[in-house]
């Protein structure tokens, strides 16, 4: 599983959750980072993905993620109060 999440707390908090219930957990920092993370793994089951990032926000990762892994199961999440303020 992959958690992409660039609030280090926050990426650190789902790893150390999902780990605790017995998921191997790689935790990226920026769609960048999850995107080379994908592309050097031979399988990830599940991404994690924070739709409000600086940069590459989790639109822009998923758009990407579809054109190398077409079919990769992803689930996008935010903190944020209101999407349309990309």
């Amino acid at each position: 599983m992959l958690v992409v999440e660039d609030n280090a707390s926050s990426g650190a908090a789902m790893g150390r959750h999902l780990n605790a219930m017995g998921m191997n957990v790689v935790v990226a920092e920026s769609g960048a980072a999850g995107l080379a993370h994908v592309a050097g793994a031979a399988h990830t089951d599940l991404i994690i993905v924070d739709a409000r990032m600086p940069g590459s926000d989790g639109f822009d990762f998923v758009a990407q993620l579809a054109r190398t892994r077409p079919g990769g199961r992803v689930l996008m999440m935010t903190g944020a109060a209101d999407l349309n303020q990309r």
